[in-house]
């Protein structure tokens, strides 16, 4: 894979190569310059094999010569049938899609007169017209490509298959306008449907560039399997889903029923924490001995934990639970390297693991030690946006357990083992004004 670094480089080089075409890009053609009108004269022999400059046919009438190239002119596609050189007034695309023109003419022969004659011989309202085409997928090609603009230092998003050909920019010229073409007849149009088959072109070749193809000819292939059709299913398919999340009735009905959901499982979450939880004590070597319980206290203000032999089978009272820590005292909570007892040395694997995967709630300076938290179920909560970035970094990291430990004031007891739907309706007490509704 090409690292960061040298994948800026080729983009920059990228950028710079394109930037090249910008002088023609900008250059309108003089209608007077006989060498600039030599292109459009050769444009209009190669494609039907006539002379180079009609003023030179003998025997020819000026009447008639007008007439005859005219009629060539207009087959060709450009707009003005008389004098096609104002065609390139307009910049940009400027002299840049004459020369487009010409390249594919002399080097894509036989590609150039298909697609000319090829669309001289349908009927009048449903032929593509070459001429302007061109112009305007030249134009549309340096939009895309951005011609002209400096480089991003923050961007790398180079494409390798303009690295494959000398003349890569002519080379995608040449595809995108058989690719015109196809999708021209693909949707029947008439003259009226220009801008609208530019639209269904631009959307085709921006829905192949980010796949990124390492050769042009991988990234023609990719604009075969982007038809028309397909371009319309994947529109649907995405208004459809659009539609389903951002379609006012439902983002009126998202806005309604918002807070009363917050509330809802805010209280489930509390209700929760009320009726308690055992959990395995974590001993100084990291065992488990003997069991723990905790509970919130009817009025949210206090936690209740304590020494339990055994796991209990039904409610524990609060008058069995001698210690309390009141919730008010909780400060903030620390991550990762952060956590005091991450720092203690050890010989054990696991530690390096959970030194990633920890999280601690400080209540106070004084003391503190580790807990566990152990993920036994999906859960629906709600808790202050700053926990819920920690804990979905730590969900990344480990789905089975996590080492938190939290600082206490009122014990030298360790603080217990919680199961996780105990801390996170714990930290929903928390008078914080951003409160996160999220999915695990």
């Amino acid at each position: 894979p090409i690292k960061t670094e040298m994948a800026h480089q080729l983009y920059v080089l990228q950028v710079l190569t394109f930037n090249l075409l910008e002088e023609r890009m900008m250059t309108k053609m003089d209608p007077n310059d006989q060498a600039q009108r030599d292109i459009i004269f050769e444009l209009r022999r190669i494609a039907f094999d006539a002379e180079s400059d009609p003023s030179n046919a003998p025997g020819s009438g000026t009447e008639k010569r007008k007439a005859m190239y005219t009629k060539d002119y207009k087959m060709l596609g450009f707009t003005n049938h008389i004098n096609p050189a104002m065609d390139f007034t307009q910049t940009p695309p400027g002299m840049l899609a004459l020369d487009n023109m010409l390249y594919l003419a002399k080097v894509h022969q036989d590609t150039y007169i298909r697609i000319v004659l090829e669309n001289s011989s349908r009927e009048d309202k449903h032929e593509c017209p070459f001429g302007r085409s061109a112009i305007e997928l030249t134009k549309m090609l340096c939009e895309i490509l951005q011609v002209g603009e400096l480089p991003n230092e923050g961007r790398n998003d180079y494409h390798p298959m303009f690295f494959t050909h000398d003349r890569a920019f002519e080379e995608l010229f040449g595809i995108c306008i058989q690719l015109l073409n196809k999708t021209w007849k693909e949707m029947r149009a008439t003259a009226e449907d220009f801008n609208k088959v530019m639209q269904v072109v631009r959307e085709q070749i921006t829905r192949a560039l980010p796949s990124k193809p390492n050769s042009l000819d991988q990234f023609k292939s990719k604009l075969r399997s982007l038809s028309y059709s397909e371009i319309l299913r994947l529109r649907q398919s995405e208004r459809m889903s659009q539609d389903d999340f951002q379609s006012p009735p439902i983002v009126e009905l998202r806005e309604k029923i918002q807070p009363e959901i917050l509330e809802l499982i805010k209280q489930q979450r509390l209700n929760r924490l009320c009726e308690g939880s055992s959990f395995r004590k974590i001993g100084n070597r990291r065992r488990q001995e003997r069991f723990w319980y905790c509970r919130l206290a009817l009025n949210h203000k206090v936690l209740h934990y304590g020494d339990l032999d055994d796991n209990p089978q039904g409610e524990v009272t609060f008058e069995s639970l001698q210690e309390k820590i009141p919730v008010a005292d909780i400060k903030a909570i620390v991550t990762g390297k952060d956590c005091p007892h991450m720092k203690e040395k050890s010989a054990l694997k696991q530690n390096k693991v959970s030194r990633e995967a920890s999280l601690s709630s400080w209540l106070s300076d004084t003391w503190r030690v580790p807990l566990v938290v152990v993920f036994s179920r999906c859960i629906l909560g709600i808790f202050p946006s700053l926990f819920l970035n920690v804990l979905l970094r730590i969900l990344n990291i480990h789905k089975n357990r996590w080492n938190l430990c939290i600082h206490i004031t009122q014990t030298q007891q360790p603080w217990p083992v919680l199961p996780i739907h105990l801390f996170l309706s714990f930290i929903a007490l928390k008078k914080v004004p951003s409160i996160t509704l999220f999915h695990l």
